[in-house]
């Protein structure tokens, strides 16, 4: 199992505001959302356009992030594009201004080999 992300939020930094200190620094957390759209997350075809943090809630020992993924993929032997946005969550446990995320793993890609 991969080390968990530890993401401290400033101390002074009230908690009202913390919706957009996410946003702004979602890059060091991302490993801890789930980005797969929907479709493979391993197919190189898809496009993550951006992750928007929709809703922050705060407890006393734990955060829970809603979140979108806006993405794309495009089938070029059957010339079709496939679209949206896809909504998750993901949670961290709290410790005063310090998240701690377990990151994302996703499954295996599957091969044809595995069928047999």
């Amino acid at each position: 199992m991969s080390d968990p992300i530890v993401f401290m939020i400033p101390s002074d930094l009230p908690e009202d505001e913390w919706k957009e200190y996410l946003q702004d620094n979602i890059n060091e957390f991302e490993d801890a959302l789930d980005k797969s759209a929907g479709v493979e997350p391993h197919d190189p075809r898809l496009n993550i356009h951006g992750i928007t943090i929709e809703s922050v809630t705060i407890r006393d020992d734990e955060v829970f992030i809603d979140y979108s993924v806006n993405w794309s993929i495009y089938y070029g032997c059957d010339d079709q594009n496939s679209s949206g946005d896809e909504e998750n969550s993901v949670s961290a446990a709290r410790r005063g201004n310090v998240l701690t995320f377990e990151r994302h793993v996703y499954p295996e890609p599957r091969s044809t080999s595995d069928e047999y």
